[in-house]
């Protein structure tokens, strides 16, 4: 049970943070920003932003600085599996709705599985 209370809490503050991406976003971008670096500056607050919350709401752990490094370094990992499984997919000639899908229940479970595993350390 209480991994899926934890999955839950994970998934609630990842929604969070994808709502939250998306308005710094739009906010740099009508400030002015290029796209780039509007999603530079959103991805980044948002990656920092998770990696407190994760650790203080999902896993009800301490974060620090080498905690925060490392979730960095687990999105970048979820990102790369991200996009060779949707190369993989779109080779296969699935539809661009289902490549979405995968990516994203692979990319949030993958990334739910080693977040608890560093907060359970």
């Amino acid at each position: 049970m209480n991994d899926f209370v934890q999955l839950c809490r994970f998934l609630a503050i990842g929604a969070l943070g994808e709502l939250l991406y998306f308005m710094i976003f739009l906010t740099a971008s009508r400030q002015g920003f290029g796209p780039a670096l509007s999603v530079a500056v959103a991805g980044g607050l948002c990656v920092l932003m998770n990696a407190e919350l994760h650790a203080r709401f999902s896993f009800r752990s301490r974060n620090s600085l080498g905690k925060t490094l490392h979730y960095a370094c687990i999105q970048g990992l979820c990102l790369v599996l991200s996009v060779l499984l949707a190369k993989l997919l779109s080779g296969l000639g699935s539809a661009s709705w289902m490549i979405g899908l995968a990516t994203a229940a692979c990319w949030a479970l993958l990334s739910f599985l080693l977040t608890r595993r560093l907060h359970r350390q």
